[in-house]
């Protein structure tokens, strides 16, 4: 049972790291996403394992705690073990900060270009509509 479950571990956590570097490739608010996503859909998976564990070892018509056995302690060890390379220390909390100083970055490179256009060209061609503006309303009223 327990080389079943090492290897199922494996497999869940070659594909966790595979979908891990495809997300870095495109961005680190990707990579937080499949954090959280893979993380719900591990924990929700256990869940499950522990009731039907729980089931299996007591029956359907006693009610018994899901996870109380040793399986569900070894589910919880190896779900624990599965997310320690990328929340060991402060590792979560610098991938949520590098997130925010790049989305930081984007809109202030937007703001400065925005405000970096000449906006004295527009200016300039308003100014010299109302000024023709002015000068044909003069030929009228002169004439």
């Amino acid at each position: 049972m327990s080389l079943s479950v090492d290897r199922a571990d494996q497999q869940i956590l070659q594909h966790l790291e595979s979908l891990v570097q495809r997300a870095s490739s495109i961005s680190t608010l990707a990579v937080l996403r499949i954090l959280n996503l893979t993380h719900s859909l591990c924990s929700s998976l256990i869940e499950d394992l522990k009731v039907y564990d729980a089931t299996l070892s007591s029956g359907e018509s006693s009610k018994s705690t899901p996870g109380a056995g040793p399986l569900g302690a070894m589910l919880d060890h190896a779900m624990e073990e599965m997310f320690v390379p990328w929340l060991e220390g402060s590792r979560y909390l610098e991938s949520e900060n590098k997130n925010l100083v790049e989305l930081y970055a984007g809109l202030l490179s937007r703001f400065t270009r925005y405000h970096v256009r000449p906006h004295w060209i527009f200016c300039e061609r308003e100014l010299t509509r109302i000024g023709n503006g002015l000068k044909s309303q003069t030929k009228f009223t002169a004439q």
